[in-house]
């Protein structure tokens, strides 16, 4: 194995009763990375953690810490350290105590202990909280002590699942933030479990997607966003999601159309590809993200605006086009409303086309708009 992996997964398997929690799966996390496992609720994410924590044991599969098989290790000799949703702070002590437990039970300098605790407080917003029992603490404050009682330690492996589940808003943001500084400056390999899609793609070196109970796509951020494999990662992740048309593929006076029961639009005017002359007379799904369109008067996809959001500095146009609806990213100060007439155009280079009928990606991209 090679010494850049800290952590293996080969073929894990964990059934709970007739339920597969996990079904042989298998990945590395390499040293230094930010190792995100995303999906929704119930898809294996959180077993798979408690798995490597050694608090689950699988039934099939072997996991390997630092090159150790570790399958059959007790948690308390892995020398990980948890944060998960459901925190344990000490309600008895301050969150000094509590910050610290770690650091006095490696019985360091009382100094050293003081600097430690108090760089974390900081970096946490907690340094107002450090004489507060942990019992008096409400739940943000309780789950960034948890955190923090981790951090100090500097482990080498670090899970945390859903760690900022609890958290207020705004704290959450500049928490982010800081995860990602302090796992780069401690260079501590992270694995992460979220159902946010936006806080893995964030965070994270690479992305694990998960749905019921296996991987379905793993990658770098970039690549689950802009290329994903299936109809489930393609609407799983980004905010707003995929725009998705269906229709059927065909071919008209050597253009690509698809064509829907209300309209039809030209994918490309040339087709060159044997992929694409495959694929004619299939039922697709035709996606695209909000920004690979542009509302132009040149488009050639007539709409109305039926509603507008402003979110951060963009605003977003929900446009009905016939009996679908599609969402658009324009300027902020774009002079819109709703019920105006607008012609959108899709980057054809842009576009992802999946086969309706088990979701997987068929194409990205056609040969010219």
């Amino acid at each position: 194995m090679s010494s850049r992996v800290v952590v293996k997964l080969e073929n894990v398997t964990k059934r709970f009763g007739d339920v597969v929690a996990v079904n042989n799966i298998s990945f590395e996390v390499y040293r230094g990375e930010l190792f995100s496992l995303l999906g929704p609720s119930g898809c294996g994410k959180t077993t798979t953690l408690r798995i490597i924590a050694g608090l689950e044991q699988p039934d099939e599969g072997r996991v390997y810490i630092e090159g150790v098989d570790v399958t059959k290790m007790p948690a308390r000799e892995r020398k990980v350290c948890l944060v998960f949703q459901e925190y344990a702070v000490f309600p008895h002590m301050s969150v000094y105590e509590n910050i610290a437990f770690g650091l006095k039970v490696k019985k360091l300098p009382k100094a050293e202990i003081d600097k430690k605790v108090k760089e974390a407080a900081e970096i946490l917003e907690l340094s107002s909280y450090l004489n507060y029992k942990g019992g008096r603490l409400g739940l943000s404050e309780q789950q960034r002590v948890a955190i923090a009682r981790c951090l100090v330690v500097e482990p080498k492996l670090l899970l945390l699942d859903e760690p900022l589940t609890l958290v207020d808003a705004k704290v959450r943001e500049r928490m982010r933030r800081e995860l990602k500084r302090i796992q780069r400056e401690l260079e501590t390999t992270m694995i992460y479990v979220t159902h946010d899609q936006l806080e893995a793609l964030m965070l994270s070196d690479r992305v694990a997607v998960m749905r019921s109970g296996r991987i379905v796509q793993m990658g770098t951020p970039e690549e689950i966003y802009d290329n994903p494999k299936d109809l489930f990662v393609a609407t799983f992740v980004g905010s707003p999601t995929m725009n998705l048309v269906e229709g059927v593929l065909e071919l008209e006076e050597n253009k690509l159309v698809l064509k829907t029961p209300s309209y039809k639009y030209i994918l490309s005017k040339e087709v060159e590809s044997n992929i694409i002359q495959s694929l004619l007379g299939s039922e697709v799904v035709v996606g695209f993200r909000p920004e690979d369109a542009e509302v132009r008067n040149d488009g050639v996809l007539e709409g109305t605006v039926k509603l507008i959001e402003i979110v951060e500095d963009r605003k977003i146009l929900h446009i009905k086009i016939n009996e679908d609806e599609v969402r658009v990213f324009v300027d902020l100060l774009a002079p819109f409303t709703e019920g105006q007439k607008v012609k959108i155009r899709i980057n054809p280079l842009k576009l992802h086309i999946f086969e309706k009928k088990t979701g997987r990606k068929l194409l990205k991209g056609v040969v010219s708009g």
